[in-house]
């Protein structure tokens, strides 16, 4: 599926825009299982941004968990190297698939 078609689907069904850490963070809100909370640190984002690359990425053989923080969120240890120009069109295409599966978005 085409990037824009998805984002454009988001956001009629969720109302989530195109921003890729947008989405990061909702992603890492769904993994973290707390559901939605009306304010997050900056701190607690990028969290669970992390959270969502690391879950995302994982599947792709990229990361692999190992083990858990002492305040209870999922540590990652990397694998092989991402090339950088390549990294966004893989989480594109990883984030395509996770709502394909998770979230019904077809």
């Amino acid at each position: 599926m085409d990037w824009n078609i998805f984002t454009d689907k988001l956001y009629s069904k969720y109302g989530i825009d195109d921003d890729i850490n947008h989405i990061l963070f909702m992603i890492g809100i769904n993994e973290h299982g707390e559901g939605y909370q009306e304010r997050y640190s900056k701190e607690e984002k990028m969290d669970l941004i992390r959270l969502a690359k690391g879950t995302l990425l994982e599947k792709d053989g990229y990361y692999a968990k190992d083990g858990t923080s002492d305040d209870g969120w999922p540590e990652f240890k990397k694998l092989k190297d991402i090339d950088p120009a390549k990294e966004n069109d893989i989480l594109r295409e990883l984030i395509i698939d996770y709502f394909r599966e998770y979230m019904d978005i077809e």
